[in-house]
């Protein structure tokens, strides 16, 4: 489906959880609380929404938005990298490298995962690809609402109402195998199944470490439980994908949806912001 408004185009592709709006000058839409309003209830309702503006995106812009979705509105701590005019976006760009004949590691963030804030899942990511190379893969978007709606019945009575550990994490640049060793004692307790901080509606919400477990199963049948449970995500068709260019700037839900990173070719410069808009939300049991 397509709907054209005055300055900008809206496209909802058929059975995907992305939207996608064409503009010609973004700024100028972010400064019209009821374009933001839309593209917070597109979020709400599709999970991702993609921007392709024919003008460059500005600072401005970026800010604009994400103070709507909730970003403090400062004062800011001075950071590394942060891009001059914002306070708090992050130039995550790189330089070229040549190559040395080693084979590159991918990192666990070329896989599904959610991004946090802390200690919990963010409310909301930004990624603006404002001068990349062409991409090696499409970055993929998947609904953990869809795919707790798609559960068997049985496999979905098994989840509900329980709650996994979750294992620490390596840094987002490192293989999952270079995780800590899962240890229960500092494992965090969550449910499996929340209920969204906005919406009220079910989510399935995984552990990332592959030696998570899952409380009150025998630890081998938990681990299996959330292997399928993330192979299911992997192979989920309430997906939405795109190869991220130039300008291009992308804003995910960040608990309705999960995504990948994948990695740019390293013989180009790139420059990339990101960051994460925090939430004051908690992860509450779905059915409370």
């Amino acid at each position: 489906m397509t709907i054209t408004a005055e300055s900008y185009r809206l496209h909802l592709p058929e059975g995907s959880v992305g939207a996608e709006v064409y503009a010609d000058d973004l700024a100028a839409l972010t400064a019209d609380e009821g374009f933001c309003d839309k593209v917070q209830h597109l979020l709400g309702e599709r999970g991702v929404v993609r921007v392709v503006s024919a003008r460059p995106v500005t600072v401005e812009a970026v800010v604009a938005i994400s103070h709507h979705l909730g970003y403090p509105k400062g004062p800011y701590e001075p950071g590394d990298k942060i891009v001059p005019g914002s306070g708090f976006i992050r130039d995550l760009g790189a330089t070229a490298k040549g190559d040395d004949g080693r084979p590159r590691t991918p990192s666990y963030i070329e896989t599904l995962h959610y991004d946090t804030a802390g200690s919990r899942p963010a409310a909301y990511s930004v990624l603006h690809s404002r001068d990349v190379p062409p991409p090696t893969a499409a970055q993929a978007w998947v609904d953990m609402r869809a795919l707790y709606a798609s559960l068997p019945a049985d496999l979905s009575a098994l989840v509900t109402g329980r709650r996994a550990l979750h294992g620490l994490l390596p840094p987002p640049n490192a293989p999952l195998d270079a995780a800590p060793a899962f240890d229960g004692e500092k494992a965090s307790r969550r449910p499996l199944v929340v209920a969204h901080w906005r919406t009220g509606e079910p989510v399935l919400y995984l552990p990332k470490h592959p030696d998570s477990t899952i409380e009150g199963l025998p630890e081998d049948e938990g681990r299996a439980v959330l292997a399928d449970l993330w192979a299911r995500a992997v192979a989920s068709t309430a997906r939405y994908e795109a190869e991220m260019r130039s300008n291009d700037l992308v804003i995910w839900d960040n608990l309705t949806t999960v995504h990948t990173n994948p990695a740019y070719a390293r013989d180009r410069d790139r420059q990339v912001w990101f960051f994460v808009i925090p939430g004051e939300h908690t992860l509450t049991a779905w059915p409370g």
